[in-house]
């Protein structure tokens, strides 16, 4: 015991020293598990945190991620919000023995750095033998730009140590390995643990894995166990998944962005103002995903080990020190690294804010590839080898003393170039938050009073801004919600929102968002309003006034015009849309129960233009009744049959004058519902 101890220290104080350096940058406060307040003032960790509460409260099924509390009444996986289902599902087990309130992110960021240091230790060892390099080398591993930068912001994709792990295995073939028990099972635990954090790892890893089947195949000569690792990775993966529902229910892995968020050749020099010394590059506004920079220090390090290779070279001698004898692992870290750069660059090849060329993949590698579209994530993987490289390459040729002092130069030069990074980290999580949303007041506090209420279902859909808030509301009292943020969740929610709203329960909360209210006219609700929507409820809601049948607030849908969306042929400014000649605006897209609707359209010059109103893309038109017209005003009512989630009113500019068309507002009102009717 004393040996191990002995033998991997620089390890543990790698880990040690990882340990320190989250707490002197995110403080102690995120490791208490009571507070919560500093993940939902977050985007994406309110969104990792909630699902995690949603997750929780759900009962248990099969698969084991599952939740029908998130897009109820959908079953989703867990792995969808990010929330760490390696982590969910542990703290699930032991559930009944947490306090209400809970949360491990702090934790797992502590974790995560502790990790990052103790692998790239364990990888230094393995080249350099003085503990001072190796403890001063952790430390560039701890301080990536890249783990720093994704810690509480995509929470799960800073277990940078997994990406690690995979190349410690590559770097310990030859003395691990000999056995084909020991490489089936370290790669079907790291297949595990990658499936069981976040999916971008297991290609990531596996493309390390499939170098070190080169390596493997060069080495041995045994094509079969280089096959069996891979299918055993592979197969591993797929099976978590399986277990985890990353198969089941409405999820959709195709999103069609390739390409948008890639890695742009410049990256590894490009600090997109995160760094001290050198500025933000040109680049396009989605590659922030393919984020590689390796900061003045690592630069410079890169810098004097190629010069000290180079300077060896020149010398004559037989071939530089630490690589006589490396060839395989050259050739095989250099595929790696290339094949981790295609597959980041993606199809579409940039430098700067230029596409140096495109170029066609068969369709069934573009689906797979397209499944992974923040493609520049695998950047990483050639980040994590260059500091292999910068670090040990030419430590054979520099006297000890000489290696440790150029790693402490590099490392200061790191740190300042860091500095605003951390700083900023720091500033936002040393100290203790509130969470208080100023758009919404104490009276959706109240509601979880009202005993009877299990659901929440709002509409339309929210951004994640105002969202959560309402998940907030929802997850903690134990409620499901028919919205929330997800990543490759495919589901109709409007469509079952259809369901509920003609058939309201006793059970749920219904939400709509003031100005799309259209199906606020149902005589067996009781409606109020709270912080600018529209809640409604079977039964009267304790502690609030109910609004008037009558009031003007309900039965509407109110669009203005200023996003720009949903127009072709025309634009949007100060909150006014013009059309140009066969210009057209779309939109908006509102669920309407079935039932009788007037619209009225305000503007300029809309007289003699074409008007149209349909559904479901133009499969369900409606006849425009009651037609009026003027150059100010058009008036028409439509009648619905069936309700619809997705109701469009087209305004095609077909003006005989050729003359802009100028719109400035729109205004769908609910005359009667049918529903409604057959109930009085």
């Amino acid at each position: 015991m004393r040996n191990a101890v002995r033998q991997n220290r620089a390890v543990i104080l790698s880990a040690a020293l990882g340990s320190l350096v989250f707490l002197c940058i995110y403080g102690i406060h995120v490791l208490d598990p009571g507070y919560d307040d500093w993940l939902i003032l977050g985007g994406d960790r309110a969104q990792h945190y909630l699902g995690w509460v949603g997750y929780r409260n759900a009962p248990w099924s099969l698969p084991l991620g599952m939740t029908q509390n998130l897009v109820y009444p959908y079953p989703v996986s867990i792995i969808f919000t990010d929330s760490i289902p390696l982590l969910a599902i542990f703290f699930k087990c032991l559930s009944p023995l947490l306090p209400p309130v809970f949360q491990y992110f702090g934790f797992w960021g502590l974790l995560c750095f502790a990790l990052n240091g103790a692998v790239s230790a364990k990888i230094l060892q393995r080249y350099l033998k003085s503990e001072a390099s190796v403890l001063l080398g952790s430390a560039f591993f701890i301080l990536s730009f890249q783990a720093v930068s994704r810690l509480f912001v995509h929470t799960s994709l800073a277990a940078h140590w997994l990406i690690l792990l995979a190349v410690l295995a590559f770097v310990y073939h030859d003395a691990w390995f000999r056995r084909t028990k020991t490489g089936v099972l370290y790669w079907a635990v790291l297949a595990f643990l990658c499936s069981s954090v976040h999916l971008y790892f297991i290609p990531m890893c596996g493309i390390v894995l499939l170098g070190f089947c080169l390596l493997d195949f060069l080495k041995t000569k045994k094509p079969g166990r280089a096959l069996l690792f891979t299918g055993v990775y592979v197969a591993a993966a797929f099976a978590v998944l399986l277990l985890l529902g990353g198969f089941t229910g409405e999820i959709s892995y195709l999103t069609s962005t390739l390409g948008d968020f890639s890695f742009n050749l410049n990256s590894f020099f490009d600090s997109m103002d995160t760094g001290f010394f050198l500025p933000a590059l040109p680049s396009f506004p989605d590659q922030y995903e393919g984020y590689a920079y390796l900061g003045v220090g690592m630069l410079t390090l890169l810098f004097v080990t190629l010069a000290n290779l180079i300077r060896a070279r020149l010398r004559r001698r037989t071939g530089p020190a630490p690589l006589r004898g490396q060839a395989p692992l050259l050739l095989c870290s250099s595929l790696i690294c290339l094949a981790a750069l295609i597959v980041a660059a993606s199809f579409r090849v940039t430098w700067g804010q230029h596409i140096l060329f495109e170029y066609r993949v068969p369709e069934i590698l573009l689906k797979i590839w397209d499944a992974f579209r923040s493609s520049g994530r695998f950047a990483w993987i050639c980040v994590y080898f260059l500091f292999l490289f910068a670090i040990c390459a030419d430590v054979r040729l520099c006297p000890r003393r000489v290696k440790t002092a150029v790693l402490a130069f590099s490392l200061s030069l790191q740190l300042v170039d860091i500095s605003p990074l951390l700083q900023e980290r720091h500033g936002w999580f040393s100290t203790v938050l509130t969470f208080k949303d100023p758009y919404f007041s104490g009276q959706w506090d109240a509601l979880p009073q009202n005993s009877q209420l299990r659901h929440l279902l709002i509409y339309p859909q929210l951004p994640w801004d105002h969202l959560k808030t309402f998940a907030e509301l929802a997850l903690k009292n134990d409620w499901t919600i028919n919205q929330f943020y997800m990543a490759r969740v495919d589901a109709d929610i409007r469509s079952e929102s259809l369901t509920h709203f003609i058939d309201p329960r006793e059970d749920t909360l219904y939400v709509w968002e003031a100005g799309s209210t259209l199906a606020c006219a149902d005589p067996r609700l009781c409606y109020y309003a709270i912080d600018g929507y529209i809640a409604g409820s079977m039964t009267p809601l304790a502690g609030l006034t109910a609004l008037a049948p009558d009031d003007e607030s309900l039965g509407l849908c109110r669009v203005g015009f200023g996003d720009g969306a949903n127009v072709a042929g025309g634009y949007d400014k100060d909150g006014v849309r013009c059309l140009q000649p066969d210009g057209a605006s779309y939109g908006p897209y509102a669920y309407a129960p079935a039932g009788d609707y007037r619209v009225t359209i305000h503007g300029e010059n809309l007289d003699g233009n074409t008007f149209l109103s349909y559904a479901d893309g133009g499969a369900l038109r409606y006849e425009l009744l009651h037609f009026e017209e003027s150059p100010s005003q058009v008036t028409f009512e439509i009648h619905l049959p069936a309700g619809v989630s997705n109701l469009e009113i087209e305004i095609h500019n077909t003006n005989p004058g050729q003359s802009e068309v100028l719109l400035r507002e729109l205004l769908i009102e609910t005359i009667s519902l049918a529903d409604a009717d057959s109930e009085k």
